[in-house]
């Protein structure tokens, strides 16, 4: 996947209603601004109950924390676990109820 220059390769973007039960697994995600992200475009609806798992985040270009995945917002029962980042920068979990973030791993060679 690729979200291009302006875009993130996938944008869990909330509004006026709630984002639940997704998962993202076993994806690569390339050549955006960000791999994943969330977005609150005019509410304050929640994300919950989401899984990122396996995938791989590749020449992403924010190269800082949150380049690879990137939950700026309040988040719950996020599981993300076993992703690569690869020249993509790292990863964003806030702590919240449920949220778990293990072996997520970060190389700056592909």
């Amino acid at each position: 996947m690729r979200g291009g220059v302006h875009g993130a390769g996938i944008d869990l973007a909330g509004g006026s209603g709630t984002i639940y039960d997704i998962d993202v697994i076993g994806n690569v995600v390339w050549g955006s601004p960000r791999g994943l992200e969330d977005a609150y475009y005019d509410g304050t609806k929640q994300i919950h109950h989401v899984s990122v798992v396996g995938n791989t985040f590749k020449d992403n270009d924010i190269k800082t924390i949150g380049g690879a995945v990137d939950f700026e917002r309040p988040v719950t029962y996020v599981t993300m676990t076993d992703n690569v980042a690869c020249n993509s920068g790292g990863y964003r979990l806030p702590i919240g109820t449920g949220n778990v973030n293990l072996r997520n791993t970060q190389t700056s060679v592909c």
